[in-house]
């Protein structure tokens, strides 16, 4: 994701989800409870950043569709992209 100064020149990525994935990371170790946090993983990631990555993708192209590929119907791990 491309974080960009918002008026004035100051950051305003504290919202955003890879930034408060780490405050929450932090957080559950400062606690001790890492395992029962209910943190996320690159694995329950990989869909989520597939579709924005993909959206991007889109973006750079003008608008042009992109077909998040798998490797079966019945798998949910992305293994690529292509665009249409």
């Amino acid at each position: 994701m491309k974080y960009t100064p918002y008026e004035g020149g100051r950051f305003a990525g504290q919202l955003a989800y890879g930034f408060r994935s780490v405050e929450c990371f932090v957080r559950a170790a400062a606690a001790g409870d890492v395992l029962g946090a209910g943190l996320a993983t690159a694995a329950h990631t990989l869909q989520g950043t597939a579709v924005l990555e993909a959206g991007r993708r889109s973006l750079d192209s003008g608008g042009r569709a992109v077909r998040i590929l798998y490797a079966s119907a019945d798998s949910q791990t992305p293994v690529g992209m292509e665009l249409e």
